[in-house]
């Protein structure tokens, strides 16, 4: 059999994100022009919003424009956390073959009315390719370096020509008659690129462009372009775009907070801000919406820690305006799926558990007690913890009918008083025989109808949690060298006596109890080694 074989290939565009050294003074910066590893100049400086860098991320298509979820933004500014993510977005309908313009040299200011400087009128900034252009002629609007012709926004420029008497600044700015923009034309040996063809063509007047230091007011941030030797804007995060600059891509826009800084993209809670290693991993366009799967990894690994420690994964959220700073809601936990739960009073829709606050250990298959009840089970069908003890038949499940029984038979302990390890407040419903939470008098939904319904029994749940505080120290660790319990919050990790090098920290994360006073149950005086990092006595 002849099969045809179609050879499939890649073909790199450009860099899309990127700045230069932005604290760094001229000429000590290690990256000083915005350009690529390829020395193509940027369409966008992401520096600007204060996005030094970013990671791979989530795109979808919305209302006719392109949005990207960008993971793990490098940034500078203390008011923006590192690896936070930037939201930004493109709504060039296709992609561009030309970097953007280079700037180099002086720094120009443009007088612009109303002022009183004299000089040519009508010399306007195109809102397409960034460039400056004459667009004085009622019939001619150049060509532009995207396409077509110039587009003309903003302010209206007057710029000094010897012809005009102007004196001060740079001279042999000149008009070019094929693209009606103005380029330097002071060397002999490079006459620009011409977006029309070629290079440029000088015609008209010899002008002179103030630069600063100067007192002529103006405009600001007009600069040389490297590359296609025009005159360029480089005051906003767009570097226009250049027939003279090789790369390409699209100009991205960012969702900015007031203070000009990317707003980072943030979930209602249980999500809340985005950070390290909790990239947005998928997006799509629905019903108006733009949905985001944003999720989370354990604190332990993240160092990312959110309040009620809620359960990591993959979260469900949703904004429908997601070309302004505003905040994602949180839909539901879609991955790992957690057993089902009504999502409100409506019952329509089933989803997982959002599950918050303490980790529970469950007691199971021991005798019962005086205070130990027995015959809780694990509901295969919506994960809840009910009570069997009627038979299942007498229990109801948020997926309709009784509760499926598995696992082990639990035993809890009820009618005790509550401590610092066991929260009470548990019980079981009179209706549905699951167990929940009535703390705070808040019942929950009951898949029987309404409500959950406590019966009396005030069972108490096991938490072996501990979070450090005034008086307990987190980061003791087991070492699987010498099996010492040694401190690991540092970046050093002592001496372990196997080897004379570090110890190597395994298994739990301790927390120790420290200065408080000696009882029956605790000893005072182990202390901390500052040499071997070790507890001892």
């Amino acid at each position: 059999m002849n099969r045809s074989v179609e050879v499939l290939g890649t073909i790199r565009v450009s860099q899309l994100t990127g700045t230069t050294d932005l604290d760094e003074p001229e000429p000590n910066q290690k990256w000083p022009l915005l350009i690529d590893a390829e020395h193509w100049p940027l369409l966008t400086d992401t520096g600007r919003w204060d996005a030094i860098g970013v990671d791979l991320g989530a795109a979808t298509e919305h209302n006719g424009r392109l949005y990207i979820f960008f993971g793990d933004v490098a940034t500078k500014r203390s008011s923006i956390p590192l690896n936070a993510d930037l939201v930004a977005w493109t709504d060039e309908p296709k992609v561009l073959r030309h970097g953007g313009h280079l700037p180099s040299g002086w720094k120009f200011v443009l007088p612009h009315e109303p002022a009183g400087e004299r000089g040519q009128t009508e010399w306007r900034f195109c809102g397409k390719c960034g460039t400056l252009f004459y667009d004085g002629y009622d019939n001619f609007k150049g060509v532009c370096h995207k396409g077509d012709t110039h587009k003309a926004i903003g302010l209206r420029f007057i710029i000094p020509a010897q012809e005009t008497g102007a004196q001060a600044g740079q001279l042999n700015w000149r008009y070019c008659g094929k693209c009606a923009s103005l380029f330097y034309d002071g060397y002999d040996n490079f006459k620009g690129i011409c977006p029309k063809e070629g290079t440029h063509e000088a015609i008209g007047w010899n002008f002179l462009l103030p630069f600063e230091p100067t007192g002529v007011l103006g405009q600001y941030d007009w600069r040389y372009c490297g590359k296609c030797a025009g005159l360029f804007w480089n005051g906003g995060a767009h570097k226009g775009l250049c027939r003279g600059a090789p790369g390409g891509g699209f100009h991205l826009n960012a969702v900015l907070r007031q203070d000009g800084w990317f707003a980072p993209f943030t979930g209602t809670d249980l999500i809340g801000q985005t950070l390290s290693l909790e990239t947005p991993n998928g997006a799509f366009s629905y019903a108006g919406k733009v949905w985001v799967f944003a999720g989370f990894g354990d604190a332990k690994y993240t160092k990312h820690k959110r309040p009620g420690d809620p359960a990591p994964g993959c979260y469900l959220t949703s904004n429908e305006r997601p070309d302004q700073d505003g905040l994602y809601q949180t839909e539901f936990l879609f991955s790992p799926q957690i057993g089902w739960c009504p999502r409100d009073t409506n019952r329509d829709r089933l989803e997982s558990h959002a599950p918050l606050g303490y980790k529970f250990l469950l007691s199971h298959d021991i005798p019962e007690g005086p205070n130990q009840q027995s015959n809780y089970r694990f509901c295969k069908r919506c994960a809840t913890l009910f009570w069997a003890g009627n038979g299942e038949a007498r229990t109801r499940c948020h997926r309709g009918g009784s509760h499926e029984a598995a696992g082990h038979n639990y035993v809890l302990l009820h009618s005790v008083t509550e401590d610092g390890q066991n929260q009470a407040n548990w019980h079981r419903c009179a209706k549905c025989a699951s167990v929940f939470w009535n703390g705070d008098h808040i019942n929950g939904l009951c898949p029987a109808g309404d409500q959950h319904q406590p019966t009396p029994h005030n069972l108490l749940l096991t938490h072996p949690s501990l979070e450090e505080d005034a008086t307990n120290q987190a980061n003791w660790r087991y070492c699987g060298k010498c099996f010492a319990l040694f401190f690991d919050g540092y970046p050093e990790k002592g001496v372990c006596p196997k080897d004379g090098v570090g110890h190597s920290a395994i298994g739990f994360n301790f927390v120790l109890p420290h200065d408080i006073g000696e009882t029956a149950e605790r000893q005072v005086n182990w202390r901390y080694c500052g040499k071997c990092f070790a507890l001892f006595f």
